[in-house]
């Protein structure tokens, strides 16, 4: 006897059936019903006190439930932050460095360039390639509208 059985839980897996896995919607909400379910039941009959890790790691999801709804729906969510995580820890590595920058100025300029350049590593593309490219292109700019374009996720480079 499991112990689903013991709290008087009943459940059953969940399978993804092979259309909707083709069609790309591998995030199945029935998934976190059943979870938040059981979750719900472990928070009322199991003898947990408040300060152990296992109350508070069902509390903490009870409390996010929407988001990770919000999750399944939306195909462009991520379920961690760990990119952006990874990106900060650059920063935190180098903050001794950039106490240098001049003046503020300098500080937001510099602030400016890493956030640009970040945002190119985040789409993939060789940083000193983009940021050298879109120098030169900057000083023949007309419009904000081809701004806009040199931004790293629109960014195509020279033929």
């Amino acid at each position: 006897m499991d112990i689903w059985e013991q709290k008087g839980v009943t459940y059953r897996p969940v399978a993804i059936p092979t259309k909707l896995r083709e069609a790309g919607y591998y995030r199945l909400p029935p998934i976190f019903t059943v979870f938040h379910r059981i979750s719900r039941v472990f928070q009322r009959s199991a003898p947990f006190l408040p300060k152990e890790p296992i109350n508070s790691a069902i509390q903490y999801a009870l409390n996010h439930e929407s988001a990770l709804r919000r999750y399944c729906e939306d195909d462009r969510l991520e379920i961690d932050n760990n990119a952006a995580e990874r990106i900060l820890r650059l920063i935190a590595i180098g903050r001794k460095n950039w106490l240098f920058y001049g003046s503020e100025r300098g500080g937001r300029t510099g602030a400016v360039l890493h956030s640009i350049l970040a945002s190119a590593k985040r789409s993939d593309l060789n940083e000193f390639e983009y940021l050298c490219d879109v120098l030169d292109r900057l000083a023949d700019l007309g419009s904000q509208a081809e701004l806009h374009d040199l931004l790293p996720d629109k960014w195509k480079p020279k033929m």
